[in-house]
């Protein structure tokens, strides 16, 4: 896997927009999704880049935010199979 530089990353940021990382946990054939109430929707869990960080590293933080760390402790950033920069 090649992951983004943090020059491709601040290069996005430059242009106004913020990047950002989503995941998409897989467990025994099942995927792990959250319900946003208020846009009726299902989406993977998602966040923020912050400055200086890499995208390996955002992807750690946010799932730690947003699934706690007991599902993410064991997490392997080399498992990650694909990363872009859109």
């Amino acid at each position: 896997m090649r992951s983004p530089t943090l020059e491709q990353i601040n290069d996005i940021r430059k242009t106004g927009f913020r990047p950002g990382v989503v995941g998409c946990l897989i467990n025994n054939d099942k995927v792990l999704l959250f319900y946003k109430r208020e846009y009726d929707q299902w989406t993977f869990p998602q966040g923020g880049i912050n400055n200086g960080e890499t995208g390996e590293q955002a992807l750690v933080r946010n799932m730690r935010s947003e699934v706690g760390e007991s599902l993410v402790k064991n997490f392997d950033p080399s498992a990650i199979i694909y990363t872009t920069l859109l």
